[in-house]
């Protein structure tokens, strides 16, 4: 195989985790700056879409519905530690709310991008070195709105008084790479009957493109 290509000939690719936030009750009841925090609607079209896809392309897919913020970093942390030596690749989908650098626990909890994706660093998951660790992020990044025509936002009082930097969300080393929905300072947005225009789009072009 050329070396400009990472080895994808495992019959199973790897795992694609999928953490999947709709509920936000909980944070509406424990926060008051949380009150505004809707219930995701249409991120079951997601999910669904994301299985089918990383289903196809090889991938054992694995789905964790409404966690809180101690659950997405124990439940990230506890597949950092798996054994990938017999496979490719990884993959973590998050599809929640979000600010900048960090997304939301279904009880309003901040959880860091960074912490998250550091959890697969080459120290503390030797069996993925040199193999891509891919993350796709669905939830606002800010409060700052791109053109375009109105629709149900991943936020919640988002604000522009924090600097965050690439740097911020990705360990510096190689074989990672981050997908998010929108730009840092900007909003994610979300049709609540068909879905993430991020996800929805990143699905259509892996079928579209994808090789086994």
């Amino acid at each position: 195989a050329s070396e400009e290509f990472y080895n994808m000939s495992s019959e199973v690719h790897g795992i694609c985790l999928i953490i999947n936030n709709f509920n936000f009750e909980k944070a509406r009841q424990n926060s008051p700056e949380c009150e505004t925090m809707k219930n995701r609607t249409g991120t079951e079209k997601d999910k669904k879409s994301l299985s089918e896809v990383f289903s196809k392309l090889g991938f054992r897919v694995e789905v964790k519905n409404d966690l809180d913020g101690n659950e997405i970093f124990e439940t990230v942390r506890s597949y950092s530690m798996k054994n990938y030596e017999n496979n490719d690749c990884f993959i973590c989908c998050i599809m929640s709310h979000g600010n900048k650098g960090f997304v939301y626990g279904t009880d309003g909890q901040c959880v860091s991008i960074k912490k998250l994706t550091s959890c697969f660093c080459r120290s503390s998951c030797h069996s993925l070195d040199g193999k891509p660790k891919l993350f796709f992020i669905q939830a606002c990044q800010g409060s700052e709105t791109q053109k375009c025509v109105p629709a149900e936002s991943d936020a919640c009082n988002a604000s522009n008084d924090t600097n965050v930097t690439k740097g911020d969300l990705i360990p510096g080393e190689p074989d990672f790479l981050l997908g998010m929905a929108t730009v840092l300072h900007c909003l994610a947005f979300r049709d609540p009957n068909e879905g993430s225009w991020y996800i929805q789009s990143l699905c259509k072009e892996l079928i579209a493109n994808y090789q086994r």
